[in-house]
């Protein structure tokens, strides 16, 4: 089966082009993701296509047209290779899913049967090279996500998000010059060790994780981001061998974030961060997010985790310091699994932080059970610069 061949059974259900590009982010910027902790917008002019072409190999992006032909609604797919139960495997990613508030109850209606079917299909859709693994990732706030998706599931339509990883998106804002009573981990630039030790270790399986990055998926982002390996960060062993490892990287090039309304925590720590050199959110003005990605470490305990995590900040935000500071990023964000305590360790340190949790769900139909992924409280290879 061809996807043209399963969109024929959907009028008003297509794939976009380059063509679509205006009206794309005409789209997009239209639309407002609330939570009970603010708003977010997102703009991502020039290129609403950038974005989906650095998150796989293969991307698509369908729309969902209103009678008049007008969007009403998009959903974007993408396939990356990936290492899934010990083998290579393409993976597939949902994600974009938005509606406007004039969707036609037919256009919603023809949404639902399309996206159960294609979920149903998926592996037997010829550009979906047997992709037998899809996963999307919501945030517990965003409920109207979570309406329209995972509260819709019912038995009779066999599809279901299956949830297996809760993670906590820490943002980082500042850092309060607090006394060090302990000497910080020593973290060094990617050039003392070469750039093969570092694939290496990132596309190693530390905690019998079910996913894990390929090689492939790695050298790809390289080529689309542009990234360095002398870029990243590595903390050593006395061996000379890789203990943790990341690299900080920007989504500006794919999107620009505004934050309306801001949450009042957010507001009031900004009363502090300015005073720390640096640069202060506005509300409704882009904000400039620096991700801690492919940040990967060798299994520790919380406590050990953010004494490792607390040494990366630190060096991020002192080469931070060496720029002017309209240029400083606004936020520094880490992932880290949900309910382990991090976030506080991370603030008895002196950081400034706000956080907000999302989860990571399997999209599958209930007929797959031999392809389900187990739920894990351990990191999974997903990088959110990306998505």
């Amino acid at each position: 089966m061809t996807l043209s061949e399963l969109l024929s059974s959907y009028s008003q259900v297509r794939l976009a082009t380059a063509k679509d590009n205006l009206a794309l982010l005409k789209f997009v910027n239209g639309i407002e993701m609330r939570t009970k902790d603010g708003g977010l917008g997102i703009d991502r002019t020039p290129d609403f296509f950038s974005l989906t072409k650095a998150q796989g190999a293969h991307s698509y992006t369908f729309l969902f047209l209103n009678s008049d032909l007008t969007i009403s609604g998009i959903g974007c797919i993408s396939l990356t290779q990936m290492l899934i139960k010990g083998e290579p495997q393409w993976l597939g990613y949902c994600s974009d899913l938005k509606f406007s508030k004039q969707i036609e109850s037919e256009t919603r209606r023809q949404f639902y049967h399309f996206y159960e079917s294609l979920i149903r299909n998926f592996s037997s859709i010829d550009e979906f090279k047997g992709c037998e693994y899809v996963i999307s990732s919501i945030l517990d706030g965003n409920q109207a996500a979570k309406r329209a998706l995972v509260a819709k599931e019912s038995k009779k339509n066999q599809l279901q998000h299956r949830p297996i990883y809760s993670y906590e998106n820490i943002n980082i804002l500042a850092r309060l010059p607090l006394p060090l009573f302990t000497k910080p981990l020593l973290v060094q630039s990617g050039r003392s060790v070469h750039q093969d030790k570092i694939i290496e270790f990132l596309s190693s399986n530390l905690d019998d994780s079910e996913m894990v990055w390929s090689a492939e998926e790695i050298k790809r982002r390289q080529q689309v981001a542009g990234f360095s390996f002398d870029d990243f960060f590595v903390h050593l062993d006395e061996r000379g061998e890789i203990q943790a490892c990341g690299i900080l990287m920007s989504d500006n090039q794919y999107r620009k974030m505004r934050v309306k309304p801001m949450p009042l925590s957010l507001k009031l720590t900004q009363m502090f961060t300015g005073l720390l050199g640096q640069n202060t959110i506005q509300e409704s003005e882009p904000i400039q997010v620096g991700y801690l990605s492919f940040f990967k470490m060798k299994s520790q305990t919380t406590h050990e985790r953010a004494a490792v995590i607390d040494a990366f900040l630190r060096m991020i935000l002192q080469s931070e310091k060496l720029k002017n500071k309209k240029d400083r990023f606004h936020i520094i964000n880490i992932q880290e699994p949900a309910h382990q305590g991090l976030k506080v360790l991370l603030q008895k340190k002196g950081y400034l932080l706000h956080s907000f949790v999302s989860t990571v769900y399997q999209v599958t139909s209930r007929e797959e059970e031999k392809f389900y992924l187990k739920k894990t409280q351990s990191p999974l290879d997903f990088d959110v610069v990306f998505h």
